[in-house]
């Protein structure tokens, strides 16, 4: 027996995530570039990098547990599923 995770499921994750971490790249640079460093700045500056943040880390956690518990609907993103290995296991026994 072992682990498995439907591609689909786990492809949906990288999507989130790798978009996620491209928005928080970005802001890291542009608030080096505003501010002169990803740390320090104002009061104002400090909570609201915080609260951006943070509000990237809850969009994730969301979508990916949405997903997980098929509240998104049809997330195939338009590939044909009849193509798609759904063993239930996808190794082969030697």
């Amino acid at each position: 027996m072992g682990y498995y995770v439907p591609a689909g499921a786990l492809g949906f994750s990288v999507v989130v995530f790798s978009t996620l971490a491209c928005i928080c790249i970005g802001f890291l640079f542009a608030r080096r570039q505003i501010v002169g460093g990803e740390l320090g700045g104002t009061k104002f500056g400090r909570n609201g990098s915080c609260i951006f943040l943070c509000t990237l880390w809850v969009i994730y956690i969301t979508l990916s547990t949405l997903q997980a518990y098929g509240l998104l609907g049809d997330m195939s993103l338009g590939i044909d599923q009849t193509y798609v290995h759904r063993e239930e296991r996808c190794w082969t026994e030697a």
